[in-house]
């Protein structure tokens, strides 16, 4: 039987405020409030993250490209990617989960559901 780690992390890789919902297995899911007007220099993350835009409107830009999230938005983002963010005239939530290094592999949308997940067995 697959034993779980309950390691909590205090804090999701987020420069908002946040409320941790989950934290599991090299998982943490948390809702994340980004305040009206945001801008974060370019910087980088050491986890894996998925992003899901609840309301608001934000960009991301990385790689030559700025991407406009809103509502219903979901962002896939390697760790070690380097970007910046910039929020609109509203403030923004989000659903944020962090994945550890060890267990980002899984979902990483390149390796199309190849492997499962430690959560998932």
């Amino acid at each position: 039987m697959h034993e779980h780690r309950n390691v909590p992390r205090l804090t999701p890789n987020t420069f908002g405020s946040s409320n941790v919902v989950l934290c599991r297995d090299g998982l943490t899911v948390s809702t994340v409030r980004l305040d009206a007007g945001l801008a974060c220099a370019p910087h980088a993350h050491d986890r894996d993250q998925l992003c899901i835009v609840l309301e608001g409107r934000y960009e991301e830009s990385g790689d030559a490209e700025v991407v406009a999230l809103c509502p219903g938005s979901v962002l896939w983002r390697r760790a070690g990617k380097v970007h910046s963010n910039r929020v609109g005239m509203h403030d923004v939530e989000v659903i944020l989960s962090d994945i550890e290094p060890d267990c980002g592999i899984w979902c990483s949308p390149d390796d199309r559901g190849r492997r499962l997940s430690p959560l998932l067995r």
